[in-house]
């Protein structure tokens, strides 16, 4: 089962393993509206199919994500934050509270939103030119899309604080053997260009 190139989120469904990919790699796959959309249709679908056992989150080109589309943020009246902020934490909370695994595949640029999209992961792979970024202060904004809480857990406390304040403060994508927060770094880009999109890396690390 595979969407449309074209879609801003591709779903591929092959052997157990969801792959939703964010398919809009001209803006770096920012958390656009027709992304976010994507994700509140297709999320819930994976989640409830008793046929997929593993979902896997990545992008589509030279990004993973680059964080909130800041052309949807022009309106910052509390009533609007909250609303934008509502629709995306329902998919999310389907995603992080789920009983099925999550892998997040990090390709280049994981930075503010996108970076708190890839902690998400139960299970983090990236390529090794892969860039975590929070980029939160650069906006005046809070970790977001569950960074608060996800963030000091992957990566420590102190670490975390100066990722919330310093504008360009980035985290090394080191796998714990080394001391960091993903699972495993790949020697090359991974080549997620191709149909299966991550796939058969999401079926080696859960087995």
């Amino acid at each position: 089962m595979t969407h449309q190139e074209t879609d801003p989120v591709v779903l591929s469904i092959s052997e157990g393993v969801a792959v939703l990919r964010l398919n809009e790699p001209g803006s770096m796959n920012a958390l656009s509206a027709t992304i976010k959309q994507g994700m509140i249709e297709l999320v819930p679908q994976v989640v409830a199919d008793e046929n997929v056992r593993a979902i896997v989150i990545t992008g589509t080109g030279k990004a993973f994500c680059a964080g909130g589309d800041i052309r949807n943020m022009a309106d910052r009246r509390p009533l609007a934050v909250r609303e934008r902020m509502r629709t995306s934490h329902d998919w999310l909370e389907l995603l992080m509270l789920g009983e099925k695994p999550v892998i997040t595949i990090v390709n280049g640029v994981a930075a503010g939103a996108g970076l708190s999209l890839a902690l998400i992961g139960d299970i983090i792979l990236c390529a090794d030119d892969a860039k975590f970024r929070a980029g939160f202060p650069g906006l005046g904004a809070v970790p977001d899309l569950g960074a608060i809480w996800t963030l000091p857990r992957a990566v420590g406390v102190p670490r975390a604080r100066c990722a919330a304040r310093q504008r360009h403060f980035a985290l090394q994508p080191r796998s714990f053997g080394g001391g960091g927060f993903v699972n495993r770094t790949c020697l090359q880009t991974l080549a997620l260009s191709q149909p299966d999109g991550g796939g058969d890396e999401a079926r080696q690390a859960v087995g």
